[in-house]
């Protein structure tokens, strides 16, 4: 395992663009997979981004949901006429 494979707070922090007490609290309640090692948290850098990667799928698919479909118009006669 390289150094790189773990991440301080703040590393983690910057990765999610959010602010390190944020990411502390999402740590501490188990949002993010962490581990408090003395006194600093430990993660994964692939926990991180899986994290990171799974509310972006669900953030889009869920504004894919609310998106309303284009408005279809309701048609009194028919728009095909058969020639007998």
């Amino acid at each position: 395992m390289s150094n790189t494979d773990t991440l301080n707070l703040r590393e983690a922090a910057d990765i999610l663009k959010i602010h390190v007490k944020t990411a502390e609290d999402m740590a501490r309640e188990g949002t993010i997979p962490a581990a408090k090692i003395g006194r600093a948290y430990v993660f994964m850098r692939r926990d991180v981004v899986r994290f990171a990667e799974q509310a972006i799928n669900k953030q889009t698919a869920d504004r894919i949901l609310k998106r309303s479909p284009k408005r279809v118009r309701k048609v009194s006669t028919p728009q095909v006429r058969v020639a007998h």
